[in-house]
């Protein structure tokens, strides 16, 4: 990395000031408005170090800011657990995809390699870019001083190195044994908790923050992502007996399950030993993983293929079509066992996300017929990219959790019973809803919610502000209500 001490320095400042403030807003569990605190002190320290230092930033890559304060804000929005898992998510890859398109601006075209391995690289390189960028701070700083000797300046290193290592070390036999834990307390008086914090959650929180905002800044020379096909290509001969084959597979699996399709419940239950929860629950799963093997296997086709003539690319295009269409209906038969599974045990947060997911993957089939079969294979990446992003968002909005407790109180499994301890196991999102179904209970599961409705509340309230959010808000509101209401 070719930088200069008025390059650096500033930077690794910004790295200390975001990771101060993730140790003071991120430390505590589960987050909330702490994270979109945080992610909106990132972006005006890279402003600001932006107009300050004329650092060019694109205004293409600017434009990320949008999405990266909904999917923040979402922190302060919903109390999913897995929502906020898959909005971290999205967080992390629009991050990275700052980083890997700061230096042409370049969004929309991009390979396939270079935004699957390059946005995971960018978090990867980001902590080592901050720790070399210090190293090589220390190392402007020894020589912009040539007054000072090598010993005094030997020592100050052995010094900032140790600390650390010390503090580290120190706090691993403290945790191993009772009677140096005392000694130490003894001498030192010291917070063990704080001491964790410091050795391990601020310098990992430094570093990372800080080498992304390295990573945005800077230009560093990146290694190329681009494959070398050489002689690593396949005729098209070979390629067309592989798709020809998987298409008579998907045309017989087709065939076979026309039957359900049409027939519906009538069909499962003349079929002798098959009932519709064992075809559901047998093959879902199976249907999304062929669903997911698919694509990387057309990309690595179309990838590899020598297409000799205009007829030969016009072959692989008419076989590849033609699988991806009769994919389209293994995922409908997909989500037709999830719905038959459905009905059967009513809807939980895999089922759900799990078919999110298939929906996400029908778009990427869709932008692939648009694109890498029109010989725009560069614009492929970047539209699956957003897709997903799309599908995210649509899941903050729409509140999966909420969805769960309405689907499974208006419609009843198949046993006629609503599952009240699931419905109490998901979150606060999920509240005003539950508060909703609380009539349609029997007396002994309606005991059950009350007071799980009660406990939950006594929960929101002993809630740190870091971990505030909107849903917890609204769920201690209607919580407060139905007691009322009750009295």
């Amino acid at each position: 990395m070719h930088t200069t001490e008025k390059e650096i320095h500033p930077l690794l400042a910004g790295g200390l000031v975001l990771g101060m403030l993730a140790d003071m807003l991120l430390r505590t569990v589960p987050w909330g408005l702490g994270t979109l605190i945080w992610t909106v002190a990132f972006m005006a320290i890279t402003a600001f170090l932006a107009r300050r230092y004329d650092y060019h930033i694109p205004l293409r890559v600017s434009l990320l800011t949008i999405p990266v304060c909904f999917f923040a804000a979402s922190f302060a929005w919903r109390d999913s657990d897995t929502l906020k898992l898959i909005n971290g998510i999205a967080l992390c890859s629009l991050f990275s995809l700052a980083a890997l398109r700061r230096s042409n601006g370049s969004l929309a075209i991009g390979r396939v390699n270079e935004y699957s391995l390059g946005l995971v690289r960018e978090w990867l390189s980001a902590p080592i870019a901050y720790v070399q960028s210090t190293t090589t701070a220390i190392s402007l700083l020894n020589l912009s001083r040539p007054g000072i000797g090598s010993t005094p300046m030997a020592v100050i290193r052995g010094t900032l190195i140790s600390i650390p290592l010390l503090l580290l070390f120190g706090v691993l036999l403290i945790k191993a044994d009772a009677s140096f834990e005392q000694l130490v307390m003894t001498l030192f008086d010291i917070d063990l908790s704080a001491l964790f914090s410091m050795v391990l959650w601020l310098p990992i929180c430094t570093v990372i923050g800080g080498g992304v905002l390295l990573r945005i800044m800077l230009e560093p020379k990146r290694s190329e992502l681009t494959p070398l096909r050489g002689q690593a290509s396949v005729g098209m001969i070979e390629t067309g007996i592989l798709l020809g084959a998987l298409n008579l597979l998907f045309l017989g699996f087709i065939a076979s399950q026309l039957g359900y399709f049409f027939g519906g419940s009538d069909v499962l239950a003349s079929t002798q030993g098959l009932s519709a929860a064992t075809y559901a629950r047998r093959g879902f799963f199976e249907l999304v993983t062929v669903s997911l093997l698919v694509l990387p296997l057309l990309l690595t086709a179309h990838w590899l293929v020598k297409a000799e003539s205009t007829r030969s690319a016009r072959l692989f295009k008419i076989l590849s079509g033609s699988l991806v269409i009769m994919l389209f209906a293994i995922m409908a038969s997909a989500m037709h066992r999830m719905f038959l599974y459905q009905s059967s045990f009513g809807l939980t947060e895999l089922r759900l996300y799990t078919s999110s997911f298939m929906v996400w993957l029908a778009l990427v089939f869709i932008w692939y017929l648009k694109t890498v079969l029109f010989e725009k294979r560069n614009r492929f990446a970047f539209g699956a990219l957003i897709s997903g992003l799309a599908v995210i968002a649509l899941l903050d909005i729409v509140n999966p959790d909420a969805i769960i407790v309405r689907t499974n109180t208006a419609h009843p499994a198949a046993n006629n019973r609503i599952d009240t301890h699931y419905l109490t196991t998901l979150s606060s999102d999920a509240i005003p809803a539950l508060v909703d179904a609380v009539p349609k209970f029997d007396p002994l599961a309606r005991y059950a919610v009350v007071s799980y409705l009660e406990w939950r509340m006594k929960s929101l309230q002993d809630r740190d502000w870091r971990s505030w959010n909107m849903s917890g808000q609204i769920a201690q509101t209607r919580i407060i209500e139905r007691m009322r209401q009750a009295q």
